[in-house]
């Protein structure tokens, strides 16, 4: 565990700290293509992360269906990558592209949330 009690602490030696050593040599690149990262507007004003559980009603005027708004995949799939041997190698690139065409690199030594409510906070 870590001093904050998050679990497994990843060796940060191990992992490449800089964008140009780790797109030298060998690597493994992954894009997550198409994932739904939109914000929406809550109903407290602020800023959220659309998801079809949350936004029914905002989803139905936009006349969208639910499944086309997935951001617990993306969670899931980063937890994923981002625990896996390959990246505490440095060997991993990940990026998203979004629905609307946006790319996000993703460092790393990013710390997934492991529940997908503190992801959305994050996002």
């Amino acid at each position: 565990m870590d001093a904050e009690g998050r679990g497994y602490m990843r060796p940060v030696e191990a992992i490449a700290s800089t964008r140009e050593r780790r797109l030298t040599g060998q690597r493994v690149i992954v894009v997550l293509e198409g994932a739904s990262l939109e914000l929406a507007q809550g109903k407290d004003r602020s800023l959220q992360l659309l998801n079809s559980l949350e936004h029914k009603q905002l989803l139905r005027k936009c006349d969208r269906q639910g499944d086309e708004v997935r951001p617990d995949i993306a969670h899931h799939c980063l937890l994923s990558l981002q625990e896996s041997p390959l990246n505490r190698a440095g060997r991993l690139c990940v990026f998203i592209r979004t629905a609307d065409r946006q790319l996000i690199e993703i460092s790393p030594l990013l710390t997934v949330p492991p529940t997908y409510q503190e992801f959305a906070k994050l996002m």
